[in-house]
């Protein structure tokens, strides 16, 4: 233990004897460090804010949308558009992949009335018809009431679920669970209230916030007059899986409707994850020129540590000599040199990494707020476990490029040599 306390007192020693040339010296590390933590900083919440912005619709997502099929016998002109039904919906509920299913039912912009005392409010609003499962596959969280139930859906009760601007729209800030709206002229009942997501990258048609939500079956018999159920939207109960569960349910649909699989036209598709994997593609291109740039910062920085440590270990030529004259050894001497390399390098990675980290606090805590649901308007650079991990590894990487030249150096002084020059 006294040995080792002594070895890290003679390293920390010849530091302070070149203090001003390694301070000067080490601010290529310090800015490479700090750029380096900065901007991996910014790659991850780019790559968490995008992510988060997409599942807003719903996570683990695949769609289906009906598209046209063409007769065999009349070609184009016998097209006419598939209809996805409820056996349709049964059949990719059954998929061992998918976790839920809901059909989403167009209703379209419909004129919405409510009355307030003695004013009335009236309001354009996108209607969509939906399934209990809508709760989970969309990712709706109930901010007050409920959401549609399979005895609404069974009994094509009149109820609606709103999303937060449509209430705000129709009620304000006033309740609104328990009372009455007309959809174009059909008296509803309000059952439910989502909790607002705010601002979204991607939706079908209007903003979660702005829909009114219907039993579909109530659709059906009150606005489409048809057994479709629109589009069919599913929850795959791991990401890896939404590919294979949507060339299944997609060859259901075939089989269903007697279209051949090569038809693709007849049923498009969507899926969530191919998003998310050109987000991550994205952040990862970023994070390696990010991470490029900050390297070569690095090493430049480590060439110049390393060329003061090779002027450093020629002054002390005679030192070096007379210590191994007194019996110290040339791997005691490489590990000396060494570890003055470790603790330079150290000390300015942990000073770029802390500017660094409070550059990335101070510019996440200056971006708006959305005042809806609190989260950041925009990406907002987030530091991770995995960045601090880089950083280390990073700078062994630079302490070792710096330090083995000069270590070995002065490993290859011989005594002899060095105290001719005594």
């Amino acid at each position: 233990m006294e040995r080792t306390v002594d070895f890290w007192l003679r390293a920390i020693s010849s530091i302070r004897g070149h203090a001003l040339r390694y301070s000067l010296t080490c601010l290529g590390i310090v800015w490479g460090i700090f750029t380096l933590t900065f901007l991996q900083a910014a790659t991850d919440g780019f790559d968490g804010h995008f992510s988060a912005q997409i599942t807003k619709v719903g996570a683990r997502l695949i769609a289906m949308f009906p598209g046209p099929i063409e007769s065999s016998q009349l070609g184009q002109r016998g097209m006419r558009t598939l209809a996805l039904e409820e056996r349709d919906l049964d059949s990719i509920r059954k998929v061992s992949m998918v976790a839920a299913a809901t059909p989403n039912l167009r209703v379209g912009e419909q004129i919405v009335r409510t009355r307030l005392g003695a004013e009335s409010r009236t309001k354009l609003l996108a209607v969509f018809g939906v399934s209990p499962e809508a709760e989970q596959v969309r990712n709706f969280e109930i901010a007050s009431g409920r959401f549609i139930t399979p005895d609404d859906v069974e009994k094509e009760l009149r109820v609606a679920f709103l999303g937060w601007q449509a209430k705000q729209r129709l009620f304000g800030s006033g309740p609104a669970i328990g009372k009455g709206l007309r959809i174009d002229s059909i008296p509803f009942r309000v059952v439910g209230i989502s909790q607002p997501k705010g601002s979204q990258m991607l939706d079908f048609g209007a903003d979660d916030d702005e829909q009114v939500l219907i039993p579909y079956t109530t659709a059906q018999r009150w606005f489409t007059k048809s057994e479709s159920v629109g589009a069919i939207f599913a929850q795959v109960d791991e990401e890896e899986k939404s590919g294979p569960a949507l060339e299944l349910s997609s060859l259901l649909l075939a089989l269903n409707h007697r279209f051949g699989p090569e038809a693709s036209q007849s049923v498009d598709t969507f899926d969530i994850e191919e998003g998310l994997r050109i987000v991550r593609l994205l952040g990862l291109g970023l994070s390696v020129f990010f991470l490029a740039t900050s390297v070569i910062t690095l090493f430049v920085g480590a060439i110049g540590v390393m060329n003061i440590l090779i002027v450093v270990v020629s002054e002390r030529t005679r030192e070096i000599g007379l210590r191994k004259a007194l019996g110290a050894s040339s791997r005691e001497i490489f590990r000396e040199l060494l570890a003055e390399s470790l603790i330079i390098t150290a000390v300015a990675g942990f000073v770029g990494a802390l500017l660094g980290a409070g550059a990335v606090y101070l510019i996440a805590a200056s971006i708006p707020l959305d005042p809806l649901t609190g989260d950041p308007i925009t990406a907002p650079p987030q530091l991770l476990p995995s960045t601090f991990a880089v950083v280390v590894l990073t700078l062994m990487g630079v302490s070792l490029l710096a330090g083995t030249l000069p270590a070995l150096r002065g490993m290859a002084i011989e005594p002899s040599q060095a105290l001719r020059k005594l």
